[in-house]
């Protein structure tokens, strides 16, 4: 076999790739938007689905908003453990860590989610996985103005001690 036919197959290929990572980061994008006109949000509900691997009960995960003009994330309230392995469904309500913290719908670009391991003596630090995510973001009122839905995976994501944060980006 000649060499440029290898150079060129491996192009191809390589063009196949990007055009499929592409398609996958464009389909997941377009679901998280802003619903409707831009409003204020002041909490949000997260519901996510747990992998093969639990989240024990003296471990957390730190929620967090990010928005274009702030250098950090806004932090919501931790979601702590105990979450079951197994494909268990959570939802929980989570609003700003600080009281009368609000963002604007149109203004949020991503999810920041981090485990955090506090681990007993008798323990090795907590490794979780995630297996879908999704967010609603809800005004004063009750009245949904923001969503974003992840994909789904087994797992979707892992946390452990060398990836402990997943930021989900939201495409737009």
């Amino acid at each position: 076999m000649k060499l440029t036919t290898i150079g060129r197959r491996t192009r191809v290929a390589v063009a196949a790739a990007v055009i499929l990572l592409t398609a996958t980061f464009t389909a997941t994008g377009a679901a998280a938007d802003p619903i409707g006109s831009c409003a204020t949000i002041t909490k949000f509900t997260m519901t996510f689905r747990t992998g093969g691997d639990d989240l024990r009960y003296n471990s957390e995960l730190l929620v967090s908003i990010k928005v274009p003009h702030l250098t950090q994330p806004l932090p919501l309230r931790s979601v702590f453990g105990q979450f079951p392995n197994n494909s268990t469904v959570v939802k929980v309500d989570i609003p700003f860590a600080t009281t009368g913290q609000t963002v604007n719908s149109c203004h949020i670009r991503a999810q920041h989610l981090t485990l955090i391991s506090h681990s007993a003596w008798f323990e090795g630090p907590d490794n979780w996985d995630m297996n879908s995510f999704s967010i609603v973001g809800y005004t004063s009122s009750g009245v949904a103005k923001y969503q974003h839905s992840s994909g789904t995976g087994s797992p979707w994501f892992r946390f452990s001690q060398s990836k402990p944060t997943l930021v989900v980006h939201d495409w737009l």
